[in-house]
């Protein structure tokens, strides 16, 4: 990677994340880019509301009648700084947040 380049914002002095438009890079120097994730917002069209954030794939699933499918799965993270959040609160956050896009997508509308 050039110095001085703008395309990845250095993180010290041996990191650089890339959040691109298509693709999130994570640069660390002496072992090369070390994740390279699709960059993609589920946005419902009809209200503006994000869905979801993140890459779908295709998963097997159990439904509830008992039948198996193919659906759809996304990843959500979270980042928090440890000293100020507390984990078990965190993890209740994502919890909540899965249920409301698994159940009521609508609510999240900005």
């Amino acid at each position: 990677m050039a110095k001085g380049s703008n395309r990845m914002s250095w993180i010290g002095r041996d990191m650089a994340v890339d959040l691109g438009t298509a693709n999130t890079l994570v640069y660390v120097r002496g072992r090369g880019i070390v994740l390279n994730e699709p960059s993609v917002v589920a946005v419902n069209q009809d209200t503006g509301a994000i869905l979801a954030v993140g890459a779908s794939r295709p998963v097997v699933v159990a439904n509830s009648d008992g039948s198996i499918a193919v659906k759809a799965q996304m990843q959500v993270n979270i980042t928090a700084d440890h000293r100020v959040i507390y984990g078990a609160d965190a993890a209740a956050f994502l919890k909540d947040l899965a249920l409301l896009i698994e159940n009521d997508p609508e609510s999240l509308a900005l």
